[in-house]
């Protein structure tokens, strides 16, 4: 695996052998060499000053924190398998979960750990408030770095908000009348502002709170059924990928061959409109196909936008754009493959872009406002089939990232 920091360094790790290279660049004689042992290597991270790279071990057994500058070594020992480390959003703390089947208590554990001190010193601890132990599994911290949400795992719908001494400021579990436990939830999120916490969970529906007096503001309900009686849903559009039908003979025999068609949007005018959705197989393994598993917010434009783009594991080639100004739902993109990925444009004050790509071929989708457009990939190698898209931080330019190349876009 490769890592690039925002400063000279750039890391390629080895994880089976359990070694790990750092070079630099700009300085062709400077380079370090990082080796685990016998404890293995299963994860690296820079840490947010670039200064320092974190190297968890096999299983979960310890993060190492090696410093390249003084060369100091600082073991965290017992982090939990499965929930990756966070540094706050200035770089301050880091914040990690304890495994409390491994450590002295029964309950997972929250460390803070200060990220300026060169022995990385343990800032505070603390356990979350449950009658239950709670097994965390995920965390973020809002973007001014004083709160931290937690996330119970799938079986179990609970979401806490502690600050930094561990003091409880907010919980939800959502009200259910037949006393049974309702599945939990797949991702946490803040607004760029701090003022919106955002819970997608396993129930097709993302959850919006005020942080300000932690009131619940609404739910955007997954359906898959899109009716004009519903409110929310009343003046949204529904776009459906079509292919676009070949007029040469040869260029029909050469779509089919390589299973590529051109295709643009069409506009579902009929009302309701039932969209294609998997069924959940209780013989399968866990975790269900089910739940929102991914959503991206966009940056707020100068006239007050600000849009919710989602996608729901039971309808994987569905993908819903909400607007948050109104709280409606303002366009469905119904696509003939599973959607990829999706990203909206960085820093975008004027009208917010969203990419998008699917797993069927070389087909790019491009949604704004105003409407939404398809493209073929510009790529000269007819092979290439991009998963995901990377925006540069300041806009303008991404990137259509494959299995062993990417392409370099600019709008």
């Amino acid at each position: 695996m490769y890592l690039w920091t925002d400063s000279e360094y750039l890391l390629a790790a080895c994880l089976p052998i359990g070694v790990t290279h750092v070079f630099s660049p700009l300085s062709g004689e400077w380079s370090a060499r990082i080796t685990e042992g016998v404890s293995g290597l299963a994860q690296v991270q820079f840490s947010a000053d670039s200064r320092h790279v974190l190297a968890r071990a096999e299983h979960s057994i310890k993060i190492t924190v090696w410093s390249l500058a003084s060369k100091k070594v600082r073991v965290l020992k017992f982090p939990k398998a499965g929930v990756d480390a966070r540094f706050s959003p200035h770089g301050l703390y880091l914040a990690l979960v304890e495994n409390g089947a491994a450590g002295s208590s029964s309950k997972d554990a929250v460390c803070i750990y200060d990220c300026l001190d060169s022995d990385w010193q343990l800032v505070s601890q603390f356990q979350p408030a449950s009658d239950d132990a709670m097994d965390i599994a995920g965390l973020e911290w809002n973007p001014r770095g004083d709160l931290i949400a937690l996330r119970n795992s799938p079986l179990h719908y609970l979401v806490q908000v502690h600050d930094l001494s561990g003091r409880l400021v907010f919980a939800y579990s959502p009200p259910d009348g037949t006393g049974t436990v309702q599945p939990g939830v797949h991702r946490v999120s803040w607004s760029d502002c701090g003022r919106l916490l955002f819970l997608a969970d396993y129930n097709s529906a993302v959850r919006i709170f005020n942080t300000l007096n932690w009131s619940l503001v609404t739910v955007l309900q997954h359906d898959s059924i899109i009716r004009r009686e519903c409110r929310s849903l009343r003046n949204c559009n529904v776009l459906e990928e079509k292919a676009v039908a070949q007029t040469d003979v040869d260029d029909k025999i050469v779509a089919e061959w390589l299973n590529r068609y051109r295709t643009n949007y069409e506009v579902v005018h009929i009302r309701p409109v039932a969209l294609s959705k998997i069924q959940s197989d209780p013989g399968k393994p866990y975790p269900p196909r089910v739940g929102v598993t991914d959503f991206a917010i966009s940056p707020v434009t100068e006239s007050g936008q600000c849009f919710l783009a989602s996608r729901d594991a039971s309808m994987p080639a569905v993908l819903w754009i909400w607007d948050l100004q109104s709280l409606s739902l303002s366009t469905v993109l119904v696509h003939r493959d599973p959607v990829a990925g999706f990203q909206w444009e960085p820093n975008s004050t004027t009208i917010p872009r969203l990419m998008l790509l699917t797993r069927g071929g070389p087909t790019l989708f491009s949604w704004t406002p105003q409407g939404a457009v398809t493209m073929q990939t510009p790529s000269a190698d007819e092979q290439f089939s991009p998963q995901k898209v990377v925006w540069n931080p300041r806009g303008k330019v991404f990137l259509l990232v494959g299995r062993d190349k990417f392409v370099c876009c600019k709008t």
